[in-house]
This record gives C-alpha cells, structure tokens and sequence, in this order.
C-alpha cells in the first residue's frame, strides 16, 4: 500500500505493518490461484463511459474510497511477500490528484478508480510474465493503479511511464481511459509491456485472454459475418464478442436512449444524457455478469461520478469527484461497498482507520488464503 508518512514512529512502523499484510495477502493471488473472471470496457465518445464488473467465487467485502491529494506515499516491495527478489529502496511519491477508487484488499491496494482528472483504470485477470529484476523494486500492480491515477492525467501519460516502477505481483492486465476518449490496453508479456491503443484497435475491451486472442475471434463470430456462436458463452472470447457487438452498435444505442434523437442516424449526437449513458453501461455489465459477480461500476467522465452496485445490496449509489476535490491532505475515507445506501453517497464516508483496514484485510485472506487448487474463475 502507498503509506502516508507519519509522525512519531510507531504510527509509521504501524502503517508499513498495514502494509505488509496488503502485501502477503496479495501474494496468494498469484498466476497459479484461481482468479476472477472480470470484464472492463470503454464506451469512448465526448462523454466517455467505462463499465467493469468484479467476478469472485467467495463474497468479498470491500469498501469505495475517496484519495485526497497531497499524502505522501510509499511502494511497498513486492519482495519477501510474493514470488520475486528485488533490489534498492522502494520510491516515494505525493498524491498529485484525488481519486476515488475500490477495493478489497486496504487502502491503495485497489481493483479501479477514477481520479478527477477523468482518468479510469480497471484491471482483469490475466497470467502475466512481469519484467525480470533489474535493480528497481517489484511492486504489486494494484498498487502501481493507485501511483497511477495520483500521478497522471491522461492515458498517454501513463503510457509514457509504464517504466517508473517495475510492476510484479498479481497476474492482470489493464484498461486505462481519460474523457477524451483516448484508452489503452496494458499487457505484460514475456517480461515486457505491450499496449493495444487506441486508433490502431477498434474495441477498447479486457477479458480474462489477452486482448491479441480475443480480438482475434471477433470476426469469427457470427454477429460479425463469421460463422461460429463465440457470444454466447460466458468464456473470456464470449463475454469480450458480446461487449464488442453492443459497442459496434452504441449509435443506434444512443438513438435508443436519448428521447429527443432524432429518427434516422444522419448526424446523430454522440453527446448523451447522463441516465441513458450509465443505464446503458449497467446494462451491458448485467449482461456479462456471471453467477459471482462481486460489484459492477460505471466510471462517468461527463459527470465525473463513481457509480455503484453490489450483490448484497443492488441499488445504485456513487460519488462525484467534485466532493473530493477541496480535501488536500485530509485523510482517506471510505463507504462499505455494500453499504444499503442509494443515489450519493458522499454523506455516508468516514474517515478510514488501520483497523477497519486490517479487518479487510483478515476477511479477504480467510477467504482466499487456501485457494491454491487451481480451479476457479478466470476462464
């Protein structure tokens, strides 16, 4: 977890222990452990829309947090906890943008976010070949989401600094998007980054394959001109033809939705009403949702709102970025994620504490502590 330095000692030593445990916790997610079947798509246009569902054999708790800017934060080493060496002094960084992001693992151990710049980050299981040790410090990749979204503004900056740190740890690959509507694909492979951008791929799209397979199998499908049923299977190549249809077919989706459209497609509006567009996104996620999803969240950059719902408590809530904005250097503070809440959610955060923080942290590592069978999710 990036750790606010603190004063006296023992609250520092005390947050690197919070951290630690992130750390060991995060080990069991390794290539080999079964893992989530998520699915994260972009719905780029001048009000860009990302969608994500958290896929989970166990219900996981979980909490939505918003990040202030201006904490100072540190990389906790991937080293000692999961399945590789490291050398040198892990770096430090401030928070240059608030966020809100979530997760089931403690504070900035996250699975997404968005920060109030309008860049998103979403992640889905993959097995990755991170880059091999080279004198900079292994760092869990959920981590590396958290420094991303307090340091970077848009998609082509985090792509130009894919090579701050050395990412290591849980098997993932990554969507990232801005409200231009610019996204990527992040990959490792190989002990390398390959990155699928967009103007070069037409689906901004992840799935539990790499993006190269399952784009492949695209025009294979019959919703494509091909002559096999891939859409209809909860597979990875399924879920990713099914998404792919509903975003080749967004225009007339916004036809659909937006009530004062006009009747044939000639110079429809890409402009959206914000209830249609995160009705749509819901949709879509309800459509690839699978017998475990955890949560579904729509990331509105129009709006610069979170919005949420989880299998506990279907109704959705969210927060808008705009309350988190003017909080430089307080603390993080936190909503459960299935907390019985609806519409904003902004009244209900508290400020998070080490041990609502190290109480997820012993759920989570119940659950999966003994998950090493190989079976699972992530197909």
């Amino acid at each position: 977890m990036g750790i606010v330095r603190c004063s006296p000692c023992a609250s520092a030593r005390r947050t690197h222990t919070v951290a630690a445990l992130c750390v060991a916790a995060l080990s069991v997610l390794s290539p080999a452990s079964p893992a989530s079947a998520c699915t994260a798509f972009a719905v780029a246009s001048d009000e860009t829309v990302c969608g994500a569902n958290l896929d989970w054999p166990e219900d996981l708790e979980g909490y939505v947090l918003v990040n202030p800017r201006g904490l100072e934060k540190t990389f906790v080493p991937w080293s000692g906890f999961g399945p590789s060496e490291h050398d040198g002094e892990p770096p430090t960084w401030v928070a240059k943008y608030a966020s809100v992001t979530l997760t089931c693992f403690g504070r900035d151990f996250i699975e997404g976010g968005m920060n109030e710049q309008g860049l998103i980050i979403e992640q889905a299981n993959l097995a990755s070949v991170y880059p091999p040790d080279d004198g900079r410090p292994g760092v869990s990749s959920q981590q590396w989401m958290q420094y991303a979204l307090d340091s970077f503004r848009d998609v082509g900056e985090v792509v130009e600094h894919l090579g701050d740190v050395r990412q290591d740890g849980e098997g993932w690959h990554f969507l990232v998007l801005d409200r231009s509507g610019d996204w990527a694909v992040v990959e490792f492979i190989d002990g390398s980054h390959v990155v699928h951008r967009a103007g070069r791929h037409e689906f901004g799209i992840i799935t539990n394959a790499t993006y190269e397979q399952c784009e492949n199998h695209v025009p294979l499908d019959v919703r494509f001109g091909g002559e096999l049923d891939i859409g209809s299977g909860d597979d990875s190549y399924g879920r990713f033809v099914r998404v792919a249809e509903r975003l080749r077919d967004r225009r007339g989706a916004w036809l659909r939705y937006t009530p004062d459209a006009p009747a044939d497609t000639t110079g429809a509006r890409e402009r959206w009403n914000a209830l249609d567009r995160i009705d749509f996104a819901f949709a879509l996620l309800d459509d690839v949702s699978v017998d475990d999803t955890q949560r579904s969240v729509v990331y509105d950059t129009g709006a610069l709102r979170v919005y949420w719902k989880s299998w506990a408590h279907p109704e959705v809530r969210y927060i808008p970025l705009i309350s988190v904005r003017s909080r430089e250097g307080s603390g993080v503070r936190a909503v459960p994620m299935h907390a019985p809440l609806a519409g904003d959610a902004t009244g209900a955060l508290e400020l998070l504490s080490d041990k609502q923080n190290l109480d997820l942290l012993e759920h989570v590592g119940a659950l999966i502590g003994g998950r090493h069978d190989g079976d699972g999710c992530g197909k």
